[in-house]
């Protein structure tokens, strides 16, 4: 709720734009794999931060986005 509006958009974008491609990929591509991927980019995240914390809430954050069911039209 504290994000820019702008911001948040983006985010809502990039997230809907990554489960596409998760439905697109036949079972090749999966949330978990995504968030490894896309985790550092997305959060600000270090490659050994992110190795290092799978518990964090970043990670945690964006995971579930591109994992819930509850998510997205």
């Amino acid at each position: 709720m504290q994000l820019p509006l702008t911001h948040y958009n983006v985010f809502i974008y990039i997230i809907s734009f990554l489960r596409e491609a998760i439905k697109q990929s036949r079972g090749e591509l999966n949330g978990e794999k995504l968030t490894v991927t896309f985790a550092s980019g997305l959060m600000h995240l270090t490659q050994k931060e992110l190795e290092a914390s799978e518990d964090s809430t970043p990670y945690t954050l964006l995971n579930h986005f591109l994992s819930s069911k509850d998510f997205g039209p």
